[in-house]
C-alpha cells in the first residue's frame, strides 16, 4: 500500500511539472523565428542621387556663366581707388569720381546716356549696373550684361551689337570718337580691352576664384592723368547663394 501511495504522489508530481512546462513551451512555440523587418519603401541602391555639381568648363574654357551679385564686402571700393589713383583732381564737379568711357563696368565708348547723365548727378550711379551680373556662355561665344541688361562684354565681337535705345542718340557722337573694345579669352580669362582715347585704356578681366565658387573682375584704369594705373577688384556669388 505505500509503494502505491508512493507511485502515485510521483505520478502527480510529475504531471503536475509538465502542465507548468506546456504554457511556457506553447509560447515558445507560438512565437516561433524572429519575423524579418519590414523592407523600406525606397532600395538602398536607389537612394536619391546627389545635386548635380556645376560643370567647371563649357567646351575648353572656365565656366563663367550664370546670375552673379556683388558681394560688397569682399570686393575694392571703386571710389577711393579712383580717388587714391588721381588725388584731388581725380573727381568732377559733383565729388564724383570720373570712370572715363565705361566706368569700371565696360561697355564704354558705346555712348550710355544714361551712365553719362549718372556721372553728372541727373541719373541712376553708374556703379549700379555693377551690382549684378548676367553671363551666357556657349563653347564658341559669351556675353555679360549688367543689371538692366546693358551688354558689357561681347565674344566673338561680331555679337556685340545691341539696339540704341533713344537715350543713345544725345552721345552718339562721342560714342563714334573711341574704337569698340576688344574681347579675348586669355588662358582662363576673358579679357577686355577698351581704349578711352586721350583718357587712356580701361582693362577688365573676368575670371573664376580658385575655388570655383566666385566670379572675380578686375578692373584697370591707366588714364594719363593718373598718378598710378587705378586698380578695382570686384567679387560675385552666384545668385542663388545670396537669396
Amino acid at each position: 500500500m505505500k509503494i502505491l501511495c508512493g507511485t502515485v504522489v510521483t505520478l502527480g508530481f510529475g504531471a503536475a511539472l509538465s502542465l507548468a512546462a506546456a504554457p511556457a513551451f506553447a509560447q515558445g512555440a507560438a512565437a516561433g523565428p524572429m519575423a524579418p523587418a519590414a523592407p523600406s519603401d525606397r532600395p538602398i541602391d536607389q537612394a536619391e542621387p546627389a545635386a548635380k555639381a556645376r560643370p567647371m568648363t563649357i567646351g575648353d574654357k572656365p565656366n563663367l556663366s550664370g546670375s552673379w551679385v556683388l558681394n560688397k564686402d569682399q570686393s575694392d571700393d571703386a571710389r577711393k581707388a579712383i580717388e587714391d589713383a588721381r588725388g584731388s583732381s581725380g573727381q568732377n564737379g559733383n565729388g564724383q569720381p570720373r570712370w572715363g568711357g565705361g566706368g569700371p563696368g565696360g561697355g564704354g565708348g558705346n555712348g550710355n546716356g544714361g551712365r553719362r547723365r549718372g556721372q553728372n548727378g541727373g541719373g541712376p550711379d553708374p556703379l549700379d549696373e555693377l551690382s549684378q551680373l548676367t553671363i551666357d556662355q556657349t563653347p564658341s561665344s559669351i556675353n555679360v550684361t549688367g543689371v538692366t541688361g546693358r551688354m558689357l562684354a561681347s565674344f566673338p565681337a561680331a555679337s556685340q551689337s545691341q539696339p540704341k535705345s533713344s537715350s543713345d542718340d544725345s552721345s552718339g557722337e562721342a560714342a563714334s570718337a573711341a574704337p569698340p573694345p576688344t574681347v579675348e579669352w586669355k588662358n582662363n580669362q576673358l579679357v577686355v580691352i577698351e581704349p578711352q582715347g586721350r583718357r587712356g585704356t580701361t582693362t577688365r578681366t573676368f575670371e573664376l576664384s580658385p575655388d570655383g565658387k566666385q566670379l572675380v573682375v578686375t578692373t584697370t584704369i591707366d588714364n594719363p592723368r593718373f598718378k598710378s594705373p587705378a586698380t578695382i577688384r570686384f567679387v560675385y556669388d552666384p545668385a542663388s547663394a545670396s537669396e
